[in-house]
Order: structure tokens, then C-alpha cells, then sequence
């Protein structure tokens, strides 16, 4: 799986190109996409902070609102930020064996906009538990599951904290496992 990053994790354009593009953090309508990049920045120094593998999600009820533009802006840093973008239709194998690939660097998963409450609750779970669920191989074997030490930043339309609610999760330590912007 890391092969398929090696053209992809990378400087991309010019750094002069990607400053001018950052002019936009100037805004004063940009806060949400400043605290997105802020994080990101810091995700390769948070393992020694004990916050490394946390969720970010980022939520609006209305569309056009920049979700999606944050997450190209956080990629940016360190890629190609469209090929850095998993979808919500992406498999959950392929989600953590990718999350494992980018390890400490940030990993980004666009327009959860359709997930029901449980599966908030499995995702929140386990993109921050910095460890994919343990299964077996061809030969009925244990194989070595992904791990990764850096933030999960998720875009959607609906309040993950509000989603916890709804599966009747009070669950203190999920609640401080997911950052919501």
C-alpha cells in the first residue's frame, strides 16, 4: 500500500504557489480552515502531547460551506491533496490500511454525510484508537494490523457528538477522543 504514495507524498507546484494559495488563512471568514491546517501542522509533534490519534470532524448542516476545501488545504501540506482524500465509499479495509501507510501524518476522509449513529460511534472508536481491528489472512492466520499516531480529520453534515446522542453512547472517553469544528 505505500508504493501507491510514493508520487503522492511529495512537494506538488511551486512553494511560492501553495504561500499564494495560503494567503486565503487571512480571511477572517477562513477561521475553521486556519484551525484545520493549525492541527495538521502539529500532528507530527502531537504523539508527544498523548493527543496524536484523535478525530477531527468538521461539520456543517449546509453545503458550500468549505468542508472539503479544508481538508484539500491540510493535504496540501503534504501532498497531492486530491489523491490524500479517501471518500465515504472507500471500504473500511482500504480506509485503515491507508490510515496506517500515512502513520503520524494526518489522513483525510471527505462527506460522511450518510453514516448512522453506530457507525459514528465505530469510526470515532477506531480511527482513534491508532490500531485497526486485529483479523486473519488466507491461511486462518493473525496478521499484523495497521497503526498509525496521527489525527483522522472526517467532513460531514450531521454532529458526530450529536450522532453519540442518537446510539445512546454517554461515553466520556469517546467524547474526548473527537475534536468537532
Amino acid at each position: 500500500a505505500a508504493n501507491r504514495f510514493e508520487g503522492v507524498i511529495k512537494g506538488h507546484g511551486s512553494r511560492e504557489g501553495w504561500v499564494e494559495a495560503m494567503k486565503i488563512l487571512n480571511k477572517p471568514e477562513a477561521q475553521t480552515l486556519r484551525m484545520v491546517m493549525l492541527l495538521a501542522m502539529g500532528s507530527v509533534l502531537s504523539r508527544a502531547a498523548g493527543n496524536c490519534t484523535g478525530l477531527v470532524s468538521i461539520y456543517s448542516h449546509k453545503t458550500t460551506t468549505g468542508k472539503t476545501l479544508a481538508l484539500y488545504a491540510l493535504n496540501s501540506m503534504f501532498g497531492h491533496p486530491k489523491e490524500l482524500l479517501l471518500q465515504h465509499r472507500d471500504t473500511a479495509n482500504a480506509m485503515y490500511k491507508i490510515r496506517g501507510v500515512l502513520s503520524q501524518l494526518p489522513c483525510t476522509v471527505d462527506e460522511l454525510t450518510t453514516i448512522d449513529a453506530a457507525k459514528a460511534v465505530e469510526l470515532t472508536y477506531d480511527f482513534s484508537s491508532g490500531v485497526e481491528k486485529n483479523s486473519m489472512d488466507q491461511r486462518r492466520e493473525l496478521r499484523d494490523p495497521a497503526r498509525w499516531t496521527g489525527p483522522t480529520f472526517v467532513t460531514t453534515n450531521q454532529s458526530f457528538i450529536q450522532q453519540f446522542d442518537m446510539a445512546q453512547t454517554n461515553d466520556s472517553a469517546l467524547r474526548s477522543r473527537c475534536l468537532e469544528l
